[in-house]
């Protein structure tokens, strides 16, 4: 316990804390808070870059990019979560 409280002074520990929170709200509420249809094509928005509609734009089928990344951030989790379980057993 000694320990944990002497790493929680560090501001490294809180950032990283911090970030695993994020990590860990997308991984599980990722798809209420995607913005877009991650899967949703329109070919009208191909290849756009960032803006105050799309973030971080399009891609090359005009699907937007934030909503890619947030539903994936919980496919990558699990995928984490998996070979962390195989590499214990």
């Amino acid at each position: 316990m000694r320990t944990l409280r002497r790493a929680w002074r560090l501001r490294s520990a809180k950032v990283s804390l911090a970030v695993i929170g994020v990590v860990a709200v997308l991984a599980v509420f990722g798809a209420a808070i995607a913005p877009f249809d991650p899967l949703k094509q329109d070919p009208s928005l191909v290849l756009q870059g960032p803006g105050s509609r799309h973030l971080l734009g399009t891609d090359y089928l005009g699907r937007d990019v934030l909503s890619r990344l947030i539903e994936g951030t919980g496919r990558s989790v699990v995928g984490a979560l998996e070979a962390v379980g195989v590499g214990l057993a």
